[in-house]
């Protein structure tokens, strides 16, 4: 389906009534597969609110659709209105592969947010001990 579309000349970047492209709507429908080829077709990443994304898929442990938008050039360190971060949201969370993930992309460690929190303190502060051992081995 979407082959035959990108290869008939069908518009790679163009916004659905809510402002969405495809390679977006593929991406929060969890259509890897679409995605990739969206990609391959060199659609562009055009989000709305990257922070809100990111800290969403970091919250929620999607390792999968954050990759996406890491690999796609999306700060790591992007904050919501509290300046919290992914990593502040994996670690409260206790993701640590999103951690780890985030880490691997130059997610800043000690980063504060709004109440001078560090993705650390959230760890120990929501009782996470491995994501908290994680960020203490790493800096």
């Amino acid at each position: 389906g979407e082959q035959v579309l990108l290869e008939s000349g069908a518009e790679k970047n163009i916004k659905s009534r809510w402002g969405q492209t495809p390679l977006v709507e593929a991406i929060y429908a969890k259509q890897p597969h679409i995605v990739q080829e969206l990609l391959r077709a060199q659609c562009k990443l055009m989000l709305d609110d990257p922070a809100a994304a990111m800290c969403d898929y970091a919250s929620r442990g999607d390792v999968e659709n954050l990759r996406i938008l890491l690999s796609n050039r999306v700060d790591p360190n992007l904050g919501d209105y509290d300046r919290r971060t992914p990593l502040h949201l994996a670690a409260a969370e206790g993701n640590d592969r999103v951690v780890e993930l985030l880490l691997s992309f130059s997610a800043e460690i000690n980063i504060k947010d709004r109440w001078e929190g560090t993705p650390l303190k959230d760890a120990v502060v929501n009782g996470k001990t491995v994501v908290a051992e994680l960020l203490r081995s790493r800096g």
